[in-house]
Order: C-alpha cells, then sequence, then structure tokens
C-alpha cells in the first residue's frame, strides 16, 4: 500500500505529508494551464513522429479505434468516450516510437485527466472531440507528419471559451471515478 501511494505521489496525483492525511492532489489555474500547454506540445509532437513512423498495423488499429467510437460519440456516453479517448491518445504516443516522450506525455495526461473529463462533458465536446480525432488519425495513417501535428495541437488547444467553462464547472468530482478507473 505505502508504495503504492508513494507511486501516486511521485506522479503528483496525491500528496503526502507527515503526520497528515494523505489527500487527492489540486492544482491552481496557471499550474493547470501551463500543464495543458506542455500536454499538447508533446502529444502533438507524438503525433508527428507517428505518422512517420508508425507501422501499418498500428495505422489499422488507430483507424478501428476511431470507427469503433463512432457508436460512442452518437451515444453521447461521457464514459465510454473517455475509455475510448485514452486507448487512442495511448496508441498515438506508442506509435511515436518515443518511450521518454510517451513516458512523459503518459504522466501529464493522468495528471491531467479529471480536467479533461471536464471538458469532454461540455456541451457538443464528445461529437467535435471525435470528428478531431478523425482528422488526426487519417494524418497520421496517411504519414502526413506536419498535419498530425496541427491537427493534435488544435485538438489539444484550450481556448479562452472551454477554459472560462472549466473554470466554472471544476468544483464538480462526478470525473473522480473515471481518473481512479483510467489510471489502473
Amino acid at each position: 500500500m505505502r508504495e503504492a501511494l508513494l507511486q501516486l505521489a511521485s506522479q503528483g496525483l496525491i500528496t503526502m505529508r507527515p503526520r497528515q492525511r494523505t489527500r487527492v492532489a489540486t492544482i491552481g489555474l496557471s499550474r493547470l494551464v501551463q500543464m495543458m500547454e506542455v500536454m499538447s506540445s508533446l502529444e502533438a509532437q507524438a503525433a508527428r513522429l507517428a505518422a512517420r513512423r508508425m507501422s501499418e498495423e498500428k495505422r489499422a488499429e488507430l483507424l478501428r479505434i476511431v470507427a469503433e467510437a463512432d457508436a460512442v460519440a452518437a451515444a453521447g456516453d461521457g464514459a465510454a468516450f473517455n475509455a475510448m479517448n485514452w486507448m487512442l491518445h495511448l496508441a498515438i504516443l506508442a506509435g511515436s516510437q518515443n518511450a521518454f516522450l510517451m513516458e512523459q506525455a503518459r504522466t501529464l495526461r493522468l495528471r491531467l485527466h479529471p480536467y479533461r473529463c471536464y471538458l469532454v462533458r461540455m456541451a457538443d465536446r464528445i461529437a467535435t472531440a471525435h470528428v478531431e480525432h478523425g482528422v488526426i488519425v487519417h494524418a497520421i495513417a496517411e504519414g502526413r507528419a506536419n498535419a498530425a501535428y496541427d491537427a493534435m495541437a488544435q485538438h489539444l488547444n484550450l481556448d479562452a471559451d472551454r477554459l472560462a467553462d472549466l473554470v466554472a464547472i471544476m468544483r464538480d468530482d462526478r470525473c473522480e471515478e473515471a481518473s481512479v478507473a483510467m489510471a489502473g
């Protein structure tokens, strides 16, 4: 148990202090924006590398994930979409063939997952994200590295409206269960 808690603390998911309760770590707004900027850059680079390095088999797998997500997006099932989203982004990270990039991006994605869940729950975001996933995946599948980079950067961009919506709903904890499920 202690080892698991230490691992969660090293990933920034919890805070541990001597003779105090262990708590789920919180992120200030400024830090959150900075972390999302870095995540956008890392994953955009991963998409660029995946377009150059991914095997045909792995490209087909990406296309399959997006196709399977059609029904999930049409149903508007946020929890199922978050699971598909996690799978898709991890497949792109793996496709970069850069273990260090994958490790760093996965750790950051895990840390930001609850906040990203909030963004998905916003009106029409599932449908929009699904369309964006299609653009990213097709650019990767076609080997268009710069297009994949641009599409991923745009997909993860936290514009002013989405940031304002996120701030307004950050206190809602309905996404916590999903973040725990994704960590496992």
